[in-house]
């Protein structure tokens, strides 16, 4: 007989509709009924202009990066209404958080050069900042490792704190990797300390920030709010960095009903993969005029920065994620109601 420890528990899921199925069917193998309130939803930005002008100059920037396959759909859509060929320079170096995201960027026709070890804005920042990168112009590929041995190949690493990445339509398209928060996250989930600068040897071909990007020109789209820490980082590096607005990320309008309705019923534990969700599902409540956080109800987060914002709405996760992303989420809550 299969083992059902879950049996009887409703579990609040807090994804994107569209993406909410993997978590929540993980879940009803266990025995859990999940109970999907989406709380995400992205939306094009309130004004193209600033997304416009970049593109229609995208051969001067010596990099562009992205940080989710939403900013990669959004400048593809946008090229395509502008009516303008997608022709990056062959000089222009791309960067992206994730493997999933490099994978759509690729699709797209942006070879990636850069992929951070860790899914997070202080591990992209960390990377180009002491070079550490696959040969310019070099395309990653699935099963290929940058010069840190990580393994870029998406079906090992597409699945990630923020949730797995994969182009669609608008409606319901959720970002994969949330910085919308101020503070920064002192480790990232393998344990490499951001909070001070780090020396590097010299045959990792690590130049100092300076010769890295002084006078370079970077773009970078993502999120209309989002953590300043990429753009500040590199324009203390010399960098000129132009940020752009490539989308929305808003609580979708159905949100605070189906939560009133979920919380009536009753909800054993919630889910959290990306704090986003965390923001989001908060705005929900004070909308359906629910308490949040709710008492009594367990937070279980994907990863430490979606902690660190649970912890900031007075939510302290009672389990974490020992890898961040859906198959250790869905162990973390297997974990907790075992013990």
């Amino acid at each position: 007989m299969t083992e059902r420890p879950l049996a009887g528990r409703r579990i609040l899921v807090t994804r994107a509709a569209h993406q909410a199925g993997k978590l929540s069917d993980a879940l009803r193998r266990l025995g859990a009924e999940p109970i999907e309130v989406p709380v995400l939803e992205i939306r094009p930005p309130q004004s193209s202009d600033p997304l416009d002008r970049a593109l229609r100059q995208l051969e001067s920037y010596d990099w562009l990066v992205f940080t989710s396959a939403n900013a990669v759909r959004a400048l593809v859509e946008r090229i395509a209404a502008l009516g303008i060929a997608l022709q990056p320079s062959r000089s222009m170096k791309v960067a992206a958080v994730g493997a999933a995201t490099a994978k759509a960027a690729g699709d797209a026709g942006f070879p990636v050069t850069f992929v951070p070890e860790s899914y997070v804005a202080e591990s992209l920042v960390d990377g180009l900042l002491k070079g550490d990168r696959n040969e310019p112009g070099r395309d990653i590929r699935p099963g290929q490792r940058n010069e840190s041995g990580h393994d870029l190949s998406p079906t090992k690493t597409s699945v990630q704190e923020g949730g797995d990445l994969a182009l669609g339509s608008w409606t319901g398209f959720v970002t994969g990797h949330d910085f919308s928060r101020a503070e920064t996250a002192k480790q990232n989930e393998s344990g490499h300390d951001f909070s001070r600068a780090k020396e590097f040897e010299a045959e990792d071909r690590a130049l100092a920030p300076e010769e890295n990007f002084a006078r370079k020109r970077i773009l970078l789209a993502r999120a209309a709010v989002a953590r300043d820490i990429i753009p500040e980082a590199l324009r203390t590096a010399g960098a000129q960095v132009d940020v752009v607005d490539a989308y929305q990320n808003l609580v979708p309008e159905s949100a605070p009903e189906l939560l009133r309705q979920a919380l009536e019923k009753g909800i054993d534990a919630a889910t959290f993969t990306s704090s986003s969700s965390v923001g989001h599902l908060a705005e929900a409540a004070q909308k359906a005029g629910i308490d949040f956080p709710f008492a009594g109800v367990p937070s279980i987060s994907i990863g430490p920065i979606t902690s660190q914002t649970l912890r900031e709405e007075g939510w302290p996760p009672a389990a974490e994620a020992k890898t961040s992303d859906i198959p250790g989420l869905v162990e973390a809550v297997r974990s907790f109601f075992s013990h």
